[in-house]
């Protein structure tokens, strides 16, 4: 079993426009709704199955306007480190994407200098973190603005005796059939929710 989130609305404003309720409906739309999929499916999923929740490179690479973003996705990686060695042997990981590269028409102009990355690798993370057997990782999809050379993400996690290696990862599914909850809100997250 494996629940899987692409959902998660914040608000872009400037700081000093941002307001608390700004602030709490950010906190709320991104981190609570997903901790909230966590602590009720915790107790209808397999023993062995994975919740995979999704952040985004505000949490690290913070833009004008993001910060309400910042915040939010910086507090849910730091739920999903906290949560894995609470719920093992269920599992929990997060994806968390640049700007998307289908969505840079609408949303490129906010993330200047910042690459993008397309679906069909977003989705292929989601693969990896339902398919795969690591738990409390981030999976920062995203490459060092003015390092066009760097490998792709699945080639900087460090592989680990838990983890399938990075280099032999495909997006062939494993199975069939899956049971998989998928949560998808926002346009950019329901096209990673169809593309699975």
């Amino acid at each position: 079993d494996a629940v899987a989130s692409a959902a998660g609305v914040t608000p872009f404003k400037t700081v000093q426009e941002l307001t608390a309720d700004d602030y709490t409906a950010a906190f709320q739309g991104k981190v609570l709704a997903q901790i909230e999929l966590v602590r009720q499916g915790i107790h209808h999923i397999a023993a062995d199955g994975s919740f995979t929740l999704i952040t985004g490179v505000l949490a690290r690479s913070p833009i004008v306007t993001g910060a309400a973003a910042s915040m939010a996705g910086g507090a849910l990686e730091s739920f999903v480190r906290a949560a894995a060695i609470e719920i093992a042997p269920q599992r929990i990981n997060a994806i968390s994407p640049t700007v998307f590269t289908e969505a840079l028409e609408v949303y490129g102009d906010y993330f200047p200098g910042f690459p993008s990355v397309g679906l069909a690798e977003v989705g292929q993370a989601y693969v990896r973190s339902i398919e795969g057997k690591q738990t409390g990782q981030i999976y920062e999809l995203d490459r060092v603005p003015g390092n066009p050379n760097q490998p792709p993400y699945s080639h900087r996690l460090k592989d680990t005796p838990h983890m399938m290696p990075a280099t032999t990862f495909t997006t062939t599914p494993a199975r069939n059939s899956y049971d998989v909850v998928i949560i998808g809100g926002a346009t950019a997250g329901s096209a990673v929710a169809w593309f699975l």
